[in-house]
């Protein structure tokens, strides 16, 4: 995860999806389509603090490889919400037992103290 910019609460980052490109990796549309995660925006800012979303390990891609990645939305990183905790069902992995994204926490690892799990 590289940030192109940091500001007081929010970081800049190129979206992991489309690599900074703009364009939609797989081309479903056309080749010349705008990548569906950024918007053709190329870059993203995100909610500090940050980190490489579990789910996808920053690439934005999804598990079966043709859409982007639903916990992060193809940004490759995610948001830690405020007074965040290790989730317990996971471990912090994101992941639970049966390989599929943690619903506890939806993949983040973490959770809110506030979110009441």
């Amino acid at each position: 995860m590289k940030i192109l910019e940091e500001k007081e609460d929010k970081v800049l980052i190129n979206c992991a999806f489309c690599e900074g490109k703009g364009l939609d990796i797989f081309g479903i549309m056309s080749y010349l389509s705008k990548c569906y995660a950024c918007m053709g925006k190329k870059t993203i800012w995100l909610k500090k603090p940050v980190k490489t979303c579990p789910s996808c390990k920053g690439t934005g891609i999804a598990a079966e490889g043709r859409n982007y990645c639903m916990v992060c939305n193809g940004k490759g990183i995610v948001s830690i919400p405020e007074n965040a905790i290790t989730c317990s069902k996971c471990n912090g992995s994101g992941i639970d037992d049966s390989g599929n994204y943690c619903v506890k926490c939806k993949g983040v690892g973490v959770y809110s103290v506030q979110h009441g799990n």
